[in-house]
């Protein structure tokens, strides 16, 4: 009987932490829609924040099931520390969905700032005409020489 009883009673533990989840997400639901933030219209700022300027989403962080625009906002306006976020609200129409990088899956626009056409860490392009002036790449390799021989090897 004492195996039977713990295990029953281990079952209504791992059940009353699910409801007290369930309980903290509907709260912090319940909160947000009192903030005004409602689907179909955006998040305040767009989702940015003073850490993120270029952030268009809110996460939602699974130790207290509210959403913030970052973590350092979490930690600021928490009294603990945040755990991985695993879903995310569009900064334009405030729909919930998991965390992504790309687009949001309701409307269709960008969490994240558009890449540009110049240099993203590596990723980008190396445009000359596209460089700033300043940039000593642009002018790289302009002034070398190019003898007949290779220009004839080359041209093979």
């Amino acid at each position: 009987i004492g195996a039977t009883v713990a295990h029953w009673r281990q079952i209504a533990a791992e059940e009353g932490d699910r409801l007290n989840e369930r309980r903290r997400l509907q709260h912090a639901r319940r909160s947000e829609r009192e903030m005004g933030i409602r689907v179909g219209q955006p998040l305040p700022h767009q989702g940015a924040c003073k850490h993120f300027m270029k952030s268009y989403r809110w996460l939602r962080f699974p130790c207290c099931g509210r959403a913030f625009p970052c973590d350092d906002c979490h930690d600021e306006q928490s009294d603990h520390p945040y755990e991985w976020a695993n879903r995310m609200l569009c900064g334009y129409c405030s729909f919930e969905q998991l965390a992504a990088k790309d687009r949001c899956g309701n409307c269709g626009k960008g969490t994240t700032r558009a890449r540009t056409a110049f240099w993203e860490g590596g990723e980008g392009c190396r445009n000359r005409a596209a460089m700033s002036r300043n940039d000593t790449h642009k002018y790289s390799g302009l002034g070398k020489c190019v003898s007949k021989k290779a220009v004839a090897k080359s041209s093979k």
